[in-house]
């Protein structure tokens, strides 16, 4: 009797054992945003196109979602209207920027300001009206198109305050993990050497990546 006392007891320290160490993806499933500032990428993306320093008090921000299915599936993606929305608040506040600088470049050349304006008007145009017809040939549109060609699919699984993904169900890499934490409907991503935290620092974000909760 002792010895089947003693099995059952070993049986139920595993099982609790087990259900501790189980999945929490239940905590997970939802939708959830972060918005990262890449005003410095952007930038640096327009000086070299434009082959001069435009300095521009903007930001350009990239929100990205992650949505956690029931299922165990997860899509990550980027919410073209908000980026869009951005890249034109950024172009729409370049355009006084870029004025200042064609006036500075003219009158470096030796023409006044008047000189300019003249010039100018007998083409029937202001240097603003040029510089917004410049920018206003950039389609943002067309810039956010191919966006969800990047989409991320796959599965996860989330245990232990560790998030797995994997591209097929079922098969996960242990070594292949974001660190996280949940408070207040905010997850928080601390560490790991996950390969969507790579991707991330690709385009030069650092850890902690803060996701809210939709």
């Amino acid at each position: 009797m002792k010895r089947i006392l003693a099995l059952l007891l070993t049986l139920m320290m595993a099982l609790s054992l087990t259900a501790c160490g189980g999945d929490n993806n239940a905590d997970l499933v939802g939708t959830w945003k972060w918005t990262c500032d890449i005003t410095e990428e952007f930038q640096k993306g327009v000086n070299e196109g434009a082959g001069m320093d435009i300095p521009v008090e903007a930001k350009v921000e990239m929100t990205f979602v992650l949505a956690f299915n029931e299922d165990g599936s997860f899509t990550l993606s980027v919410d073209k209207d908000a980026l869009s929305a951005s890249v034109q608040g950024y172009i729409d506040a370049m355009v006084p920027v870029t004025v200042d600088l064609v006036y500075q470049q003219l009158e470096d050349q030796g023409m006044s300001r008047a000189d300019i304006d003249e010039a100018m008007k007998a083409q029937g145009i202001t240097v603003e009206e040029y510089v917004k017809q410049l920018f206003g040939a950039l389609d943002v549109d067309q810039l956010t198109d191919g966006l969800d060609q990047e989409n991320v699919t796959g599965y996860f699984r989330a245990a232990k305050g560790k998030l797995y993904t994997s591209e097929k169900e079922n098969s996960f890499n242990q070594d292949d993990y974001a660190e996280y934490t949940l408070e207040n409907g905010v997850m928080k991503w601390t560490g790991g050497s996950s390969a969507l935290i790579s991707d991330f620092g690709d385009i030069g974000v650092e850890l902690p990546i803060e996701w809210v909760k939709q």
